[in-house]
């Protein structure tokens, strides 16, 4: 993969995102004990990593990232979740792995989001693997218990994410 779409977090964007991660699983055992992590991880880590991807991808594609710094309970639920993102009128989803080759995958299905993107990398390195629209995502075939995870979740393999030059075009232009 082209090292146009790699980006790195500076020192203070890496520990604006330990502070935003640790407030938002602080918030969310405030509301429920259960631990929505599908893979077997630390959750502090995973969300720590995951406003890190997030921060990357904002870098990636120059926008300021509003809705990073929001530090709020939202919930597909409720109908308060609206992704992480939104360019261009559009609402993305931006999911973080560590995993080269990470399937993009979802806990529950969102209505308010219109693309799902997959951030590869972790500690501050990030690259796009990709993305997915929300309307194949959450397809009935795609939701399933995927091998090597702890619960039934929509997953796309990583071979099927639309291309990170399409991702960047789509976002854009």
């Amino acid at each position: 993969m082209s090292d146009e779409y790699t980006v790195s977090l500076n020192e203070l964007e890496k520990r604006l995102a330990v502070y935003i991660g640790r407030q938002r699983t602080a918030m969310n055992r405030n509301v429920t004990a259960t631990n929505h992590k599908l893979a077997h991880e630390d959750p502090i880590k995973a969300d720590i990593e995951g406003v890190m991807g997030e921060l990357a991808f904002c870098k990636l594609l120059s926008t300021y990232p509003h809705d990073v710094f929001e530090i709020s309970i939202r919930s597909a639920a409720d109908g308060q979740d609206y992704g992480d993102v939104t360019m261009n009128g559009l609402r993305i989803d931006i999911k973080t792995s560590a995993y080269k080759s990470a399937r993009l995958l979802a806990n529950t299905k969102n209505p308010n989001v219109d693309i799902l993107v997959l951030m590869t990398g972790e500690d501050g390195v990030y690259t796009l693997s990709g993305g997915v629209w929300a309307e194949e995502m959450y397809k009935d075939s795609r939701y399933d218990t995927h091998v090597g995870l702890r619960k039934p979740c929509y997953a796309v393999e990583h071979n099927e994410l639309i291309s990170p030059e399409d991702v960047f075009k789509t976002l854009l232009y």
